[in-house]
C-alpha cells in the first residue's frame, strides 16, 4: 500500500469575452495538486534484490507533493494590417519531496527532505503583421519577474554511527543546509522580418 502511486487533482477554466469584431479578451485559470507516494527501491548492497523500502515505516511513507497555480490574461486587437497581442501570465509553484540518499552512501540509512517555491510573472506584447504582401514581420517586448525560494534541505541518518563514518560523511548524524532566495528580472526586445 502507498507505494508507486500518484494522485493528480486540479482543473482549468477559460473565459472568453469577444468585446467586438476586432477586440477579444481571454482569461485562463489553472490549478493542479500532485501527491506521489513512496517508490519501490531495491538495496543492491544487501543483495538478493531486497526491497529495503519496506524495511521502515518512515521510508515507505516517503513521497512528494507539488502544488501549481497559474493564470493567463490575453488581449488581442485586430488592426487590419496587423494584430496586437498582450499576454500576461502569473504562476506559483510550491513542492516538497523526501527521498533516500542511497545514491551517495553505501547503505540506505539516510534520507533528505527538500522544499522549494517559485513565483513568476511574465508580460509579452507583440505586433504580428497580417497583410497579404510579401513583407511579414513580428516585433515585441518581453518582461519576466521571478522570485524563487531554494528551500532548506534537511538530512537525517538513520543507520549506525560506524556506517555513517564509513561513508565519509563526518560524525554528526544530522545535518542540514539553509535555503536561499533567488530574485531576478529580465527584459528583451525581439523582432523578425521576412520577405
Amino acid at each position: 500500500d502507498d507505494i508507486n502511486s500518484s494522485t493528480y487533482t486540479g482543473g482549468r477554466a477559460t473565459l472568453l469575452w469577444q468585446a467586438s469584431d476586432a477586440l477579444s479578451v481571454s482569461l485562463m485559470l489553472l490549478k493542479q495538486e500532485v501527491e506521489v507516494d513512496a517508490l519501490t527501491l531495491a538495496d543492491f548492497v544487501s543483495g538478493g534484490y531486497e526491497l529495503s523500502a519496506f524495511a521502515s515505516e518512515r521510508f515507505s511513507s516517503m513521497g512528494d507533493h507539488q502544488n501549481y497555480e497559474g493564470s493567463s490574461l490575453t488581449v488581442e486587437y485586430d488592426l487590419d494590417w496587423a494584430t496586437l497581442v498582450s499576454s500576461s501570465n502569473w504562476s506559483q509553484f510550491n513542492g516538497g519531496t523526501a527521498f533516500p540518499l542511497d545514491v551517495y552512501v553505501p547503505t540506505w540509512a539516510s534520507y533528505s527532505v527538500i522544499h522549494d517555491e517559485r513565483d513568476v510573472f511574465t508580460q509579452e506584447i507583440r505586433l504580428v503583421s497580417s497583410d497579404d504582401g510579401p513583407l511579414q514581420y513580428v516585433a515585441g517586448l518581453y518582461y519576466e519577474d521571478f522570485d524563487a525560494m531554494d528551500g532548506p534541505v534537511s538530512l537525517e541518518w538513520t543507520g549506525s554511527q560506524e556506517a555513517f563514518e564509513a561513508a565519509n560523511l563526518g560524525s554528526d548524524l544530522q545535518f542540514s543546509r539553509g535555503g536561499g532566495e533567488i530574485k531576478g528580472e529580465q527584459f528583451s526586445v525581439f523582432g523578425e522580418v521576412t520577405y
